[in-house]
């Protein structure tokens, strides 16, 4: 100490001490440092050379090999002190990666055209089985329509008579259909078409020297199962009342809450009611019947329970 002044301390001896010790085994080589660079860069393994600026190999490794650039190998250089560093690049691992990327990104195209080809099968078949369960419904919907037709061409009474009966039923026929193919895309329905349908049905009615009256109030949009399920209802009391008809009166929309009124002078009503009423009531439909001075009226109303 120098006036009580402590010009050392432990730690900093033992520190000195231990970089002097291995700056001395430096020194004297028992540990080697800043040697052997140029035998460690000959058996590196790597493919360089250093050259100087006249191109002159001033040191290599031993796995350096002097050839032209190609598909498979390119040598690169990059300056240095004096000179350059060359090495040459071995691309065919690169090249045989990337074939493989390219087989499997074909590989993976095909499947995905092949994905693709199965989607569009897939849904094709889809559509198909839907248009054919769409189908069944309506062949299933008019086939009483479509057996008696079968029947009156089978038939040997009057021949015109016979045609005019099957062109009225293939009316209902065909309208039912049309209503039935537009419904399964938009689920609605104009009371125009309801209005075009009986129209239809009333000129061949009229062939039968039936007089046909149609009515129609304001056009409006409603769920096609009603539109449906009236001209249902207007083919059944027609069908049933053919032979004894000789007038009928059909009103679309009277009022906001009717859907149709139609009246007939048929003698009999011989109509499928418990059929029907389930028809008309899964629809959403009251249906309301009444006779007075020999004319049958049904009355055909939104909402509510049917009145049998």
């Amino acid at each position: 100490m120098v006036s009580d002044i402590k010009t050392y301390n432990l730690q900093e001896m033992y520190a000195l001490l231990f970089i002097g010790i291995w700056e001395s085994c430096v020194h004297i080589g028992l540990i080697k440092t800043n040697t052997g660079y140029r035998e460690l860069f000959e058996r590196s393994g790597v493919n360089a050379a250093l050259v100087d600026t006249d191109e002159r190999i001033i040191f290599r490794s031993a796995d350096f090999i002097e050839q032209a650039d190609s598909e498979e190998h390119i040598t690169r250089r990059k300056p240095i002190n004096g000179g350059f560093v060359l090495w040459s690049e071995d691309l065919s691992a690169i090249h045989r990666i990337n074939s493989e990327i390219e087989e499997a990104t074909e590989c993976i195209e095909e499947e995905n055209d092949l994905i693709e080809e199965e989607n569009r099968l897939t849904s094709e078949m889809v559509k198909y089985e839907t248009q054919n369960k769409l189908y069944d419904r309506i062949a299933e919907h008019t086939r009483n329509q479509l057996v008696r037709i079968d029947e009156f061409l089978e038939a040997d009474d009057v021949l015109d008579r016979r045609m005019k009966l099957c062109l009225l039923l293939g009316a209902y026929v065909k309208r039912c259909a049309n209503m039935m193919l537009i419904a399964d895309k938009q689920g609605t329905l104009s009371t125009d078409d309801l209005y075009l349908s009986i129209n239809e049905s009333f000129e061949y009615m009229s062939f039968l020297g039936i007089e046909c009256e149609l009515k129609s109030g304001r056009n409006l949009l409603l769920p096609s199962q009603k539109i449906i399920a009236a001209y249902d209802l207007f083919e059944a009391v027609i069908e049933s009342g053919l032979e004894g008809m000789s007038a009928g009166l059909v009103h679309i929309i009277p009022d906001e809450r009717t859907v149709m009124i139609m009246e007939t002078d048929q003698d009999s009503v011989g109509i499928d009611r418990e059929h029907l009423c389930e028809t008309i009531k899964a629809a959403g439909l009251t249906l309301a019947e009444e006779t007075e001075d020999d004319m049958h009226r049904f009355t055909l109303c939104m909402g509510g329970a049917v009145n049998e």
